[in-house]
């Protein structure tokens, strides 16, 4: 078992790099002056946004009556303020608070959490054109 631990943890060092790479490609074409810090940068911005993701799936399955305005400001809260306390990740802040606000519900929730949202929106629609109101409940 150590073999194949140790072959899948180089294989994924090999696609990181060559992720790297490809993200720095693009950057020095479009004629950065560091396009591997750059890179570096976008994917360290791009593992806060699927964290992000992550974070509201689980937080809408355990509680269905969140909005995803009330999750995002939990994230805000959490994990974005305290990076614009620092004058290193100031600007890191900035721009996750402002994709993180530009993420809407079909990109926001992932997986079963996805299949939740759509399954409490046909319900609400259908509960609407009885005249009634909609409220999930929490599993």
């Amino acid at each position: 078992m150590k073999v194949f631990a140790s072959i899948r943890r180089w294989l994924a060092d090999v696609r990181y790099r060559r992720l790297v790479h490809q993200v720095a490609l693009h950057h020095h074409r479009a004629g950065a002056i560091a396009p591997y810090a750059i890179a570096a940068h976008e994917l360290y911005l791009r593992r806060k946004l699927e964290d992000f993701r992550d974070f509201a799936s689980q937080r809408y399955i355990e509680e269905r009556s969140l909005t995803l305005n009330e999750i995002k400001q939990e994230w805000l809260n959490l994990v974005v303020k305290p990076m614009a306390k620092s004058e290193f990740t100031r600007d890191d802040a900035k721009a996750l608070k402002a994709a993180i606000v530009a993420i809407g519900h079909n990109e926001a929730f992932v997986g079963e959490a996805r299949a939740v949202y759509q399954d409490d929106l046909r319900q609400a629609i259908d509960s609407a054109k009885q005249g009634s109101v909609y409220k999930p409940s929490s599993v």
